[in-house]
């Protein structure tokens, strides 16, 4: 460790691999209380600890571009796991929350220089003797988003974080096409986002019921319900196949395929295939059944009007005699000349507003004489 820092973290793992039996064997002779494991176990800790230290400081000083906080985390945990002594547990637990608190350190930095570049642009929206300079905004961002800034964003896992940079980023790429650069990056961080988000839909659904049946699927849906379409597609195509959905219409809960049914329906991609293969599945006599096959059929009957009505109006338009209908309404000359929205005033209408004049001026008469 104190030959070569840039070797502690691979030492600190080593120490503890080859530890963690002895260590094991002990405590389960000695037990946790005893005085000799417990000074044994604290000594190791302490040297993991220590190896995590000093391979953070090296690789911050050297400005590693390599994951080295990630690592440096792990070695503290596997410390913490060790430790039996209150000293050196505390030890691990403040390095823990300092490391913490750098884990993030780069997307904060981001997200604080593009506040300050969205209020520059909001101040000048209302201010029209000011501008903004976006040559000089583009050279404050190309300093902040270099490579390596946007690699280690690209590998935060907090959602809310991603979620505010990405609104942040779109906003002031969308001012400039100066700073169209940074699409590539912004959408490698929106998928990202959107992998995490997919993660954790299927952890909150495995957690509350068993893998791969109808109510795990029902809870995938509830839960990616709460976010945006793009993230729900993704995770229907993945998680929901075809022949996930053929067992789902075999399956004898009539209330489970319901519920299933009623969800899936929110998003259209996912209805046309739920309904196909459940009018194809389901039992005749199932009351599910019959109402699907008159929505489809329903639905078959409004596109086929759809399609007629856009037939009739695609060869009335491009039908080249299609004015000649009109030419009894439409005044003599105006169809050379193009003027196709004015009708023939009826001669009625004409004397009507005439006659309302007459009496306007009237009032007006006999109100000044008096």
């Amino acid at each position: 460790r104190t030959a070569n820092k840039t070797e502690a973290a691979k030492a600190g793992e080593n120490l503890y691999k080859q530890t963690k039996s002895d260590l094991e064997q002990i405590k389960s002779i000695l037990g946790t209380d005893n005085l000799s494991y417990s000074n044994v176990a604290d000594k190791v800790a302490n040297e993991i600890l220590q190896c995590s230290i000093d391979y953070f400081n090296d690789s911050q000083e050297k400005d590693a571009d390599n994951n080295y906080h990630a690592h440096a985390t792990k070695l503290v945990k596997l410390a913490q796991s060790i430790a039996v002594g209150g000293v050196v547990k505390g030890r691990s637990k403040e390095n823990l929350d300092t490391l913490e608190g750098m884990k993030d350190r780069e997307i904060n930095n981001a997200i604080h220089i593009l506040q300050l570049i969205k209020k520059v642009y909001d101040d000048v929206r209302y201010d029209f003797h000011r501008s903004v300079n976006t040559d000089k905004i583009n050279e404050m961002l190309q300093d902040v988003f270099t490579n390596k800034n946007c690699r280690k964003i690209e590998s935060c896992q907090n959602y809310f974080l991603l979620n505010e940079y990405i609104t942040l980023l779109n906003s002031i790429i969308n001012k400039s096409s100066n700073y169209y650069w940074l699409k590539t990056h912004c959408n490698t961080v929106i998928t990202l986002k959107n992998q995490i988000i997919i993660q954790q839909i299927l952890f909150i659904a495995k957690s509350r019921t068993d893998k791969d049946g109808v109510a795990y699927i029902i809870e995938i849906l509830k839960e990616a319900a709460k976010y945006d379409l793009s993230v729900i597609n993704e995770l229907i195509t993945k998680e929901i196949t075809d022949t996930i959905i053929e067992k789902i219409a075999l399956n004898n809960n009539q209330t489970l395929i319901k519920e299933f049914y009623d969800i899936a329906i929110k998003n259209h991609t996912l209805q046309l295939r739920v309904e196909k293969i459940f009018a194809e599945k389901l039992p005749n006599s199932s009351a599910l059944k019959s109402q699907i096959l008159r929505q489809i059929e329903t639905r078959k009957k409004q596109e086929e009007e759809r399609k007629e009505k856009n037939r009739i109006a695609s060869l009335w338009y491009n039908n080249p005699k299609r004015w000649s209908d009109f030419s009894d309404w439409i005044p003599e000359g105006c169809l050379s000349a193009g003027i196709l929205s004015l009708p023939i005033i009826p001669i009625f209408a004409i004397l009507v507003i005439i006659y309302g004049i007459y009496r306007l001026m009237a009032v007006i008469a006999r109100s000044i004489n008096s």
